[in-house]
């Protein structure tokens, strides 16, 4: 199996037709048939439906599941190259829930990638489920998550946990000591936070009129409650105060809202240096935020050779 045959198969898969993917890999269109058919021939199992006449490409069953094995092999090649050249760069490659992206990740990425200029970070956005399959595969270093599940060879280290606020539109009647009962589930906007959320809407709002709106993006959700004031939402306070700000809406704690925790994943607790550094600097970034209760023991992080 060879980088050529890979780029052949991705090729073919993204551009639709043999002829554009040939072009795109600036080679003829028989080479690219023979390297697929190399590949095939590796593998023992056709990717390609082969049918006279007809010029877009279909894949078969092993082929459509051939993707993302593919796409895989192309990122672990990358990978083994750069380490040839990298010297002493360091790459960390890991996942978060959009929300945690938002408001908090990628921020403290920013921060922390001004003062450590030989870091990389490949940041992708993945529910916590996802995240967990990426990370035992791994295929990512670690994750960020708000929903942890049992797996013998991952390590879940609880972060942080913080309160959830009404975020609540101008128009929207609000009251220091109202119930979730007073509120109106056809001008929600609900985000999917975490489990405890999601039991907790459940009991308030099950039988009642569905949310106008179930969305998990951040910037979406801030012009919705800027456009329509009748509008309100449940977020935690990392996220409710910066949606309040942009939006003009008001916060209010109600005392039945449970609380977002945030977990670190790793696989068999994997962690390195340079890890940890961005670790320590990411709990710096949220203890600013006072309502905020830190829960990792930041001296208990693994003290390997350092990175900086």
């Amino acid at each position: 199996m060879t980088v050529a045959e890979i780029d052949a198969f991705l090729a073919v898969v993204r551009y639709g037709n043999m002829a554009e993917a040939a072009r795109r890999l600036y080679t003829s269109q028989p080479t690219l048939s023979r390297r697929i058919h190399m590949l095939e021939e590796e593998l023992g199992y056709p990717l390609l439906i082969r049918n006279k006449g007809i010029r877009k490409v279909e894949l078969t069953f092993q082929g459509e599941k051939f993707i993302q094995v593919a796409e895989n092999w192309k990122q672990l090649w990358n990978d083994m190259q750069k380490i040839s050249t990298d010297g002493e760069n360091y790459t960390l490659h890991f996942s978060s829930i959009n929300s945690l992206i938002s408001y908090i990740i990628y921020p403290s990425v920013l921060t922390f990638l001004e003062q450590h200029p030989n870091v990389h970070i490949i940041l992708e956005s993945q529910h916590s489920y996802t995240a967990y399959t990426r990370v035992r595969e791994g295929i990512l270093d670690s994750a960020f998550v708000c929903n942890t599940i049992y797996n013998r060879s991952i390590q879940a280290t609880p972060l942080w946990c913080e309160p959830m606020y009404l975020v609540a539109g101008p128009m929207v009647k609000i009251d220091p000591d109202m119930s979730p009962s007073d509120l109106d589930s056809r001008y929600e906007i609900r985000v999917p936070w975490n489990n405890e959320f999601d039991e907790w809407h459940d009991y308030w709002f099950g039988m009642k009129e569905p949310p106008r709106l179930i969305i998990d993006q951040m910037p979406a959700v801030e012009q919705l409650l800027s456009k329509n004031p009748a509008m309100w939402m449940v977020a935690p306070v990392s996220a409710a105060q910066r949606i309040a700000v942009s939006s003009g809406a008001r916060l209010l704690s109600i005392d039945s809202l449970p609380e977002r925790r945030v977990f670190y994943i790793s696989k068999n607790g994997y962690s390195s240096d340079i890890m940890d550094g961005f670790l320590r600097h990411l709990i710096d970034t949220v203890s600013l935020i006072k309502e905020i209760s830190i829960t990792l023991k930041v001296p208990q992080l693994s003290g390997g050779r350092r990175y900086m």
